[in-house]
């Protein structure tokens, strides 16, 4: 699947968020490197929390319905994901 390049800033309404509500989302920043919880003041998006890896997030944001999974892995994690699912196969 190809996915075209993000273009716009990361606090812009447009960026893609993995999960949004009304006063909060969380994106992927555009190296894939961490997540990123966003506030919302007014019309635009300010960075409240960056976190390299789902599980914190969610436990840390409990008061936020996040999905127990990433909708979107982060480099390390497919890294980490694919090293896991090789060694799997080796046993």
């Amino acid at each position: 699947m190809y996915h075209s390049p993000i273009t716009v800033p990361e606090t812009h309404p447009d960026y893609p968020s993995v999960y949004a509500d009304e006063r909060h989302r969380v994106i992927v920043c555009v190296d894939r490197i961490q997540y990123i919880l966003q506030k919302r003041k007014g019309k635009q998006w300010h960075n409240q929390s960056y976190l390299s890896e789902w599980e914190p997030l969610c436990r840390h944001y409990s008061h936020l319905p996040l999905p127990s999974a990433s909708p979107m892995l982060l480099s390390h994690e497919i890294a980490r994901q694919r090293r896991c699912e090789g060694y799997d196969s080796e046993v």
